[in-house]
């Protein structure tokens, strides 16, 4: 989750925030209790071919 922070310019708990509220525009997976983000899906998001609206 930090990575994908990292890539989207954002903190790490304003991520987990925009997760918690359920307005973050990627499915996000809980694999074993630690929640993933698929990669392409964050590439789709930074490249503009992913409909974001805009994170917090």
């Amino acid at each position: 989750m930090n990575e994908a922070a990292i890539m989207l310019g954002v903190s790490g708990s304003t991520l987990y925030r925009s997760i918690e509220r359920g307005d973050f525009p990627v499915q996000v997976y809980s694999i074993n209790g630690t929640r993933r983000i698929p990669r392409v899906a964050i590439l789709k998001m930074i490249a503009g071919e992913l409909d974001t609206g805009q994170l917090p």
